[in-house]
């Protein structure tokens, strides 16, 4: 069942994250796309995943099954996701306990390279400090912070 459930017919989407809330019966599936997601992308998805569960006989009882895009509060979970996020500000939590708000630059094999925020004074524009390497293994959780 996981290979045929993971392949859906939409292939321009890929799976994030599953949570399944037991009190609830509420299956929760998190997708995203280089190109963004729309709400009509989630529906077709959701009726395509609905019938792979019916069809598997996958969940006996009844239950919701929620298909959506992470949103922008939860935190990246796949390199896939952190290259879609190129430019952007994100804010890193180290396991050291510290945290960083950068520019996020690049990604690369061993981690992520970002420029630290510099906010300017009262009507000057933010700057970036120099380029800095940050591991996947010192990384705790990384996320993207939207600005206006």
């Amino acid at each position: 069942m996981g290979r045929k459930f993971l392949q859906s017919k939409s292939d321009e989407y890929y799976l994030i994250e599953i949570e399944w809330n037991k009190k609830f019966q509420k299956l929760e599936i998190f997708i995203d796309s280089d190109d963004g997601i729309t709400l009509g992308g989630c529906q077709k998805l959701s009726r395509e995943m609905q019938e792979i569960l019916e069809e598997e006989n996958f969940l006996t009882d009844s239950y919701v099954l929620d298909v959506s895009s992470p949103g922008i509060d939860r935190p990246l979970k796949l390199t896939r996701q952190y290259v879609k996020n190129i430019g952007r500000i994100v804010t890193l939590d180290l396991n050291d306990g510290s945290q960083i708000t950068a520019r996020l630059e690049k990604v690369v094999g061993e981690g992520v390279i970002v420029r630290s925020e510099q906010l300017g004074i009262k009507g000057r524009k933010t700057t970036y400090g120099d380029e800095k390497t940050i591991e996947w293994k010192d990384i705790k959780q990384t996320i993207v912070q939207v600005r206006f």
